[in-house]
């Protein structure tokens, strides 16, 4: 199934979006399937949501996924770690981007979970189309 998945550019290439610096970020790369070692990938069905979520140090690409089911309303309780650094990237970063989204691990509109992810091409950069 085809879907959009926002990823952050670094100096080491392409890296999960939301998670820093721990062992759940993954690494992607175009035309290679990335799998996580728990858990699942987040990504959008459709454009128009993913490109609500992009920063500057971003890029959305179109991507073929497998294991594709509709992401759960929630994400997390409303306790810990995971919930403590959601905020702060909601607030440095997203501020008023989404109607109703509380500070409840909500996930953003057209949010699917993959158990696994292949970049196919580029859909765009923060600021301009590719």
């Amino acid at each position: 199934m085809k879907v959009y998945k926002v990823v952050r550019v670094t100096d080491s290439g392409l890296k999960s979006a939301f998670l820093r610096g721990n062992e759940t970020v993954l690494s992607y790369a175009e035309g290679k399937t990335t799998k996580p070692l728990f858990g699942k990938c987040f990504a959008f069905k459709r454009l128009k949501d993913a490109q609500g979520w992009m920063r500057e140090d971003q890029e959305l690409w179109l991507c073929e996924a497998e294991g594709v089911e509709k992401a759960p309303e929630r994400v997390a309780g409303d306790s810990g770690e995971a919930l403590s650094r959601f905020k702060e990237w909601w607030e440095e970063f997203s501020i008023g981007r989404s109607q109703n989204f509380e500070y409840s691990m909500r996930t953003p509109p057209g949010t699917v979970f993959c158990s696994e992810i292949t970049l196919l091409n580029i859909a765009g950069k923060k600021g301009g189309d590719v």
